[in-house]
């Protein structure tokens, strides 16, 4: 895990349209933009405005894979300060077979599990983390129409993601994937907004239905 010291960025050095001069941070180093990134929509320039920190001395490091999506592993770290009150634009519902879904679990059987039904039932991309600060990075740069988050993860936890993806983004579908949830995890989840939650094992009619309540949002 790397460990490195932060500053906030400077908002000046934080220009739409532009590559970013260094990669940018939450508080607690979960990673949100990077460096040689262009940004151009204005509600996450102002995120990055207000919440962004910016790595003391150093070469600022970081794995590429963190843009695409796929197999960053970012740091994660207890949390000090979200972006809290910034929301991002709305983004329009998508059919399933034009919808983008994030999953996040850090079991590879239950991930994998999860992405075959999801081809299966016809989404048209799907985007992996494996712990909550993944999924708060992959939701600040993709955006995903649908989150199913595991409750159990390494670093920062399910309900630790969607408190932060709540924040910046009300109306996106979100469900817990959990195996045995507590009644304080479950009356946590519904007071941050949760949509649904998915029971472990998978199964394919467990997810239909979370897809189902997805699509009921579409008309």
């Amino acid at each position: 895990m790397m460990k490195f010291a932060v500053k906030p960025a400077q908002p000046q050095d934080i220009v739409r349209g532009r590559a970013l001069p260094y990669h940018l941070y939450l508080a607690d180093r979960t990673p949100l933009a990077f460096r040689g990134q262009i940004i151009n929509e204005p509600d996450r320039i102002d995120i990055l405005h207000r919440c962004g920190w910016r790595q003391i001395g150093g070469d600022e490091r970081l794995p590429t894979a963190g843009i695409s999506g796929l197999e960053a592993k970012p740091p994660v770290h207890p949390a000090s300060q979200d972006a809290i009150g910034m929301q991002m634009a709305p983004r329009e519902l998508a059919p399933l077979c034009d919808a983008e879904i994030l999953v996040a679990d850090d079991m590879p059987p239950t991930q994998k599990a999860i992405v075959r039904l999801l081809y299966r039932f016809g989404v048209g991309a799907v985007l992996l983390a494996s712990s909550g600060g993944q999924a708060i990075t992959q939701f600040f740069q993709h955006r995903p129409h649908l989150v199913l988050l595991d409750v159990d993860m390494p670093g920062r936890d399910g309900l630790g993601a969607l408190r932060q993806i709540k924040e910046w983004s009300p109306s996106t579908f979100v469900a817990l994937v959990t195996g045995v949830a507590t009644r304080d995890n479950l009356k946590e989840a519904k007071a941050l907004g949760v949509d649904d939650f998915l029971v472990k094992p998978i199964s394919g009619a467990g997810l239909k239905k979370i897809l189902d309540l997805y699509c009921l949002g579409i008309h």
